[in-house]
């Protein structure tokens, strides 16, 4: 018995930690983009240390977050807004030990925020889903051991401002609910009469007819009371689809062309859908309404029929608690898929998702031809193993539901069995039925209530990208001096030079390259254009400094579309002209000119000719500093050097890395990079 006690000992002091932080809690932000984990994981943090920056100020600080952000970039956030973060490999038992909350890296490809760590869950604040509870094995499988702390370097006095509250969002739907909430004591109400109309005059209803009058009217109105109810949670969710879809066009017709140039037509196409979104998410709210009926119900149950109607209303209210409780926020069921448990348990459809639909342009552009097949399959994987473990728990919660019905009809028939009359029981047994059902429907609130919550923080992240449009916008520069300060080097380039960016594989020139556009921080690297830091200017003026790096394949397109890109004030002289520079326009005239059709599967252009209609398409944006990673090594050489003549000749700068970057005469500056990260 004695080697127990420390075994003993050492359990209870993993209840007390577990116990303290069974209640941590960090703001619920939801990323606004497919790509934005990082900032959003990042954006909890700050919030939760007291000093919360919007994830517009973050992308503004980021440059941008197209192709999401690493953990290097993260920290370089942390410390810009005066913050101390570290990445370290943790364990899941060093992760139990380690101070919370911690953003944790993920699937490799995303991050979450830690908020605590017990023996059988984790609790993760997703920025893409929200608040959820894990089995400690399902963490296990996606966790890759990496974890960034963030903690400030001086403790900040201002209040923490309630995140996203749910009232903003609930705020149109309130005359709507309150209509269905009446309807829904109505209908409550009606019942409760017919129950009370079985138990006094069950047995007179074959003899009289006004019993059985009553009893068909009470039906009838019930029957209306239930479509009024219909009608007033449709109405409700209208109301908020209509404010939503207000806010989405009043937001979307302020904003300039550089707004949209930073996004994919996905993600600007999927704002259009958060009416829609609004709507679904407010009819399965409006069940909320039925929650006083449910306590008239239990009432009636108590006073009209003794202690089986006590233990009818204790099995129907503890039916309703366990709902919520098995599909909360940061329940354990998957509560962060959407839809009903029954809709959870059945294979995934098919079609992807909307967040994939999304995210499709990026994915086309940051990865291989294969990228998109890939990614289908994988999440059509992860569907289906969601959808399967989600069956497992909804069968579960389903006969957990099951025996508390059978419960209440075992205490009403052994309400009968007492001496009660027929007439009694099948009215005990009426409120029994109506109360269960009633319990049931409130599947969908929690789930609903979150979706909500990640609508909301859609709609404050709108407002907030309102802000730089309006305050501190840089004037286009007409000419632009690229500085690059590098460890102990710094390069001016100025209109008209080329700078050759060279060094082994893996030294980081792609990398550095990607910084001078402003795609991405680089530590170590300072990177102005005019004076002002490049990730501003990439920020609010894209398509000043460019960057090209390997031919996509056109669009199923004519030669101008994809030259275009949707710009139709560009005239067919100036698309042409460009084409002559390139030295592209002899190839292409035969063949039918800007109307020559060009399909991704059977582009009719060879490698060369790909990079050369890129180089053209950026021309057209007419840009300052044309940064090209190896895309002049596929050109025979007089080509290549009678391009960079071209385009050094009408005053733009050129950033070049590849092979052939030190062969020309033209370039004017010099880089050598040693080993470094790539």
């Amino acid at each position: 018995m004695l080697p127990l006690l420390p075994r003993l000992r050492n359990r209870q002091k993993d209840r007390q930690k577990n116990r303290q932080n069974r209640f941590f809690r960090t703001p619920d932000i939801r990323q606004g983009e497919t790509s934005e984990c990082g900032i959003a994981a990042l954006a909890i943090m700050l919030a939760h240390h007291g000093a919360p920056v919007t994830l517009e100020d973050l992308r503004q600080q980021a440059g941008s977050t197209r192709l999401g952000l690493t953990a290097r970039q993260l920290i370089t956030l942390a410390k810009q807004n005066g913050y101390h973060a570290a990445a370290y490999r943790r364990t899941l038992e060093e992760l139990r030990r380690q101070p919370l909350p911690v953003i944790a890296h993920s699937r490799f490809i995303h991050f979450v925020v830690i908020e605590a760590v017990t023996d059988s869950h984790v609790r993760i604040n997703d920025p893409g889903c929200g608040p959820l509870v894990l089995p400690l094995h399902e963490f296990a499988e996606d966790y890759t051991g990496i974890i960034l702390t963030v903690q400030p370097l001086r403790i900040a006095s201002a209040e923490r401002p309630e995140q996203h509250p749910l009232a903003a969002m609930l705020r149109p739907m309130r005359k709507g609910l309150a209509l269905a909430a009446l309807a829904a004591l109505a209908l409550q109400g009606v019942v409760t009469l017919a129950a009370f109309l079985l138990a006094h005059h069950g047995p007179a209803l074959p003899q009289s007819a006004t019993p059985l009058l009553l009893l068909s009217a009470a039906g009838l109105a019930g029957g209306a009371a239930a479509l009024a109810r219909h009608r007033a949670g449709q109405s409700a969710a209208r109301a908020l689809a209509h404010v939503v879809e207000r806010q989405t066009r009043a937001f979307m017709a302020t904003q300039d062309l550089d707004w949209f140039a930073r996004r994919t037509p996905g993600q600007t196409a999927n704002l259009m859908t958060l009416p829609a979104v609004a709507e679904a998410a407010g009819c399965r709210v409006s069940r909320m309404a039925d929650a006083p009926g449910l306590l008239l119900l239990a009432l009636a149950a108590v006073t009209g029929f003794g202690l089986s109607g006590l233990a009818v209303s204790l099995c129907g209210l503890g039916a309703a608690l366990l709902t919520l409780a098995m599909t909360n926020r940061r329940g354990t069921l998957l509560s962060r898929m959407e839809g009903s448990l029954e809709e959870l348990a059945q294979t995934p459809p098919a079609v992807p998702p909307p967040a994939m639909l999304a995210g499709i342009e990026t994915w086309l552009c940051g990865g291989r031809s294969d990228e998109l097949a890939l990614r289908l399959a994988g999440s059509h994987a992860v569907s289906l193993d969601q959808a399967q473990q989600s069956g497992g728990k909804t069968a579960r919660l389903n006969a957990f539901l099951a025996l508390l019905f059978l419960t209440s009809l075992g205490a009403a028939a052994l309400h009968g069995l007492a001496g009660a009359p027929a007439g009694s029981v099948l009215g005990l047994s009426l409120l029994a039925a109506t109360l269960h059902r009633q319990a049931g429907k409130l599947i969908g609130l929690a789930p609903a209530l979150t979706q909500l919550h990640a609508l909301a923080a859609t709609l404050r992240d709108l407002t907030d990208s309102t802000r730089p449009q309006t305050a501190g916008v840089l004037p286009r520069p007409s000419s632009a001096e690229l500085t690059l300060r590098l460890d102990t080097e710094t390069v001016v380039l100025r209109p008209g030079e080329t700078l050759a960016v060279t060094g082994p594989a893996g030294s980081g020139k792609s990398r550095l390259l990607r910084a001078i556009a402003g795609l991405e921080l680089m530590p170590g690297a300072d990177i102005s254009l005019n004076g002002a830091p490049i990730s501003t200017v990439a920020a609010q003026w894209p398509g000043l400094v460019l960057h090209e790096d390997r031919p996509l394949p056109p669009f199923a397109g004519t030669v101008a579309d994809n030259l275009r890109l949707g710009q139709s004030g560009l005239a067919d002289a100036t698309l042409i002209a460009v084409l002559e520079t390139v030295e592209l326009w002899p190839v292409l005239a035969p063949r039918g000119g800007l109307a020559l059709m060009l399909t991704p599967a059977r582009p009719g252009l060879s490698g060369g000719q790909l990079r050369r209609q890129m180089i053209a398409r950026c021309l057209l944006r007419r840009p300052q500093v044309l940064v090209l990673d190896e895309t002049l090594d596929a050109l025979e050489t007089d080509l290549e050097e009678r391009l960079r003549q071209r385009l050094t000749a009408s005053g733009m700068a050129l950033v070049l890395s590849g092979a052939r970057a030190l062969t020309a005469g033209t370039v004017t500056h010099t880089l050598t990079l040693g080993d470094r990260d790539a």
